[in-house]
């Protein structure tokens, strides 16, 4: 008979399978830590766009020239008026997010008008005439 040493280690087949567990995990896990790392760098945007305008409210609270939280546009521009292309911040009064649009034209551009002095948090505040 022979003398069998007593074996040591993983046979292939058993790493086959914990190499195949682990890839089956990482094919759903990354999807969803994709979709959530997603949303949490909206609500991030969105609170910043928040944080911006009531910086803003709480500076000029008292001066003539204040925007309402309504009719206050937000944008990383800081000229008198936006030129075609600028991207704008709005609130949405019915769901209370900030929505991002882009200015259509230059006629479009010339109806918002700078109302802040300095960005707050990177962003302008304008007011928009229709």
């Amino acid at each position: 008979m022979k003398n069998l040493k007593k074996k040591r280690g993983f046979t292939v087949v058993e790493l086959v399978i914990v190499i195949a567990v682990i890839g089956v995990l990482s094919a759903i896990l990354i999807p969803t830590f994709s979709s959530l790392i997603g949303e949490s760098k909206a609500k991030a945007l969105q609170l910043s766009l928040r944080n911006s305008y009531s910086a803003y409210a709480g500076a000029e609270v008292q001066e003539s020239d204040f925007v309402a939280e309504s009719a206050a546009r937000l944008s990383t521009k800081s000229t008198a008026h936006l030129a075609q292309g600028d991207e704008v911040w709005s609130l949405n009064s019915s769901t209370g997010a900030w929505v991002k649009s882009t200015v259509a034209s230059a006629e479009e551009g010339a109806k918002y008008t700078l109302v802040s002095n300095e960005p707050y948090n990177g962003y302008s505040v304008y007011s928009y005439t229709a």
